[in-house]
């Protein structure tokens, strides 16, 4: 019998390389194993990569301009065109020749803002057409969940419009990454500014999405501004996709409230924020203070759907596309000349004030 002597030393590096060689994605491992192991190892000239986006339901419109911004994504990563923002990535390994040589294709689906809907669809494009990476959403529910599937696969999941904490916080997973912002952001942002603007003397009423995204958003609201010295009145849940919200908005006239914070966003902000309009909202002076209302998030599509009702409104956005630096320009100029108007999804990693 051969005795092996193994030190501690030893022992802890043997099982960091272990360690490291268990976690490392299946598509990084070279050899036969990887090639049975991985979910759609890349083999021929073409990667394919999964848009999952809001088509129908209460972010339909987010979603059809994401789908747009991805096709342009796609034709600039494969050299067509004048490369956008490629040419201002540096470093990088992008050539405009696709990914490590392959040539970028894509297939995608709607999503319908509805978490078992994005998953079925991803789970389709992942097993179907041999997606190797998931992109899309404008839900914080349907990131998370697609998320989950992604994990359960082996495939990347890049989250597209996702403000929840809970999606890189508590519902974290391996294989999922976020470049968008997030609701303990827009709050750390907001509050001063709103707090100079209002005063520190103020009580809030939140209506609030009924899931992961508008249940942080409202937490991280309510923490900023209580920090400030307001006094949050009650906080009210409203179902993803309602139409009519003046089952909501009459119980704020008779609370003592003098902001009302719409933790809302699509078309849901559209229409509460309309209402809360409608109802003379903003024509009140309550507390010997003028009412005021605040959307926390809300992107240039959505204050084109609310019109006239979103002037004067304070929030958060991602990022603008009238900014004059270079990447912005590059993204720009071939959007533009494809379109009558900016791609407007989420595309910027940090938070940016707005009042319109």
């Amino acid at each position: 019998m051969t005795l092996i002597n193994i030190n501690r030393r030893s022992l802890l590096k043997t099982g960091a390389a272990m360690g490291v060689g268990l976690a490392a994605p299946m598509h990084f491992v070279r050899g036969a194993f990887a090639q049975d192991m991985s979910c759609n190892m890349p083999t021929g000239d073409t990667v394919t990569f999964g848009w999952n986006v809001p088509l129908t339901g209460a972010y339909a419109d987010e979603g059809a301009d994401e789908l747009k911004a991805f096709q342009l994504a796609v034709k600039h990563l494969n050299g067509e065109g004048d490369g956008g923002m490629v040419k201002t990535m540096k470093p990088t390994a992008l050539k405009g020749s696709g990914v490590l040589g392959k040539k970028v294709a894509y297939v995608h689906g709607d999503s319908q803002t509805k978490s078992d809907a994005a998953r079925d669809g991803a789970k389709r494009m992942i097993e179907r057409d041999g997606a190797i990476m998931i992109s899309g959403g404008s839900s914080s529910g349907v990131a998370v969940a697609v998320q989950g599937l992604c994990q359960e696969l082996g495939v990347v999941f890049m989250a597209g419009l996702t403000h929840s904490n809970d999606t890189t916080g508590k519902d974290k997973k391996r294989y999922g990454f976020r470049h968008f912002f997030n609701a303990y952001q827009s709050g750390v942002a907001l509050a001063p500014v709103i707090g100079e603007a209002y005063g520190k003397d103020r009580r809030a009423y939140h209506l609030t999405a009924d899931y992961t995204w508008g249940w942080t958003q409202e937490e991280s609201i309510k923490a900023a501004t209580e920090k400030l010295g307001w006094e949050t009145v009650t906080a009210v849940r409203t179902p993803l996709g309602a139409a009519d919200y003046s089952q909501y908005i009459t119980p704020v006239l008779n609370s003592g409230a003098d902001v009302l914070i719409l933790n809302h966003y699509g078309k849901d902000m559209v229409n509460s924020l309309t209402q809360a309009v409608q109802f003379g909202l903003r024509d009140k002076e309550v507390n010997g203070k003028k009412f005021e209302i605040v959307v926390p998030l809300f992107s240039e599509l959505m204050a084109q759907g609310a019109g006239d009702a979103v002037k004067g409104i304070y929030g958060t956005g991602n990022w603008d596309w009238k900014l004059d630096d270079e990447a912005t320009k590059r993204r720009r100029i071939p959007a533009m000349s494809r379109r009558s108007s900016m791609p407007m999804p989420a595309n910027g990693p940090a938070p940016s004030l707005r009042r319109k």
